[in-house]
């Protein structure tokens, strides 16, 4: 185990997240990254409602960390209700500016959030 401020933040041995890219992040791939130790991040960008919910779920039952990544312009508030309903531990956000209260009920629901910039 490796011992930095994510490490314990995130309750995870290595300090490790995975992308959470549209289409290519799933269940498996989540699962897997957060198996093996880092924190799994599900590409949920473009997912309806009812199909992320039973992704988040099926993520919650292995009982390991794991963030969503939303992208504002593919996503709507139903989709940061459902991270508050479930629990979810993080949520990234990418490529837009984030609503101020998309982040603001995440914290609220004691979710952390990042902002993921790419070039």
């Amino acid at each position: 185990m490796i011992k930095t401020r994510f490490t314990e933040i995130y309750g995870v041995p290595l300090p490790i997240a995975s992308a959470g890219m549209a289409f290519v992040a799933t269940v498996p791939l989540t699962r897997a990254v957060s198996a093996a130790g880092g924190l799994g991040v599900l590409g949920a960008s473009g997912m309806p409602p009812e199909l992320m919910r039973e992704a988040v779920r099926e993520l919650s039952r292995a009982g390991k960390p794991f963030g969503v990544n939303i992208i504002p312009r593919f996503n709507g508030i139903e989709h940061i209700e459902l991270c508050a309903q479930e629990a979810v531990p993080g949520g990234v956000f990418g490529g837009d500016d984030v609503p101020k209260e998309w982040i603001q009920r995440l914290q609220g629901a004691d979710a952390k959030v990042w902002i993921q910039v790419g070039s």
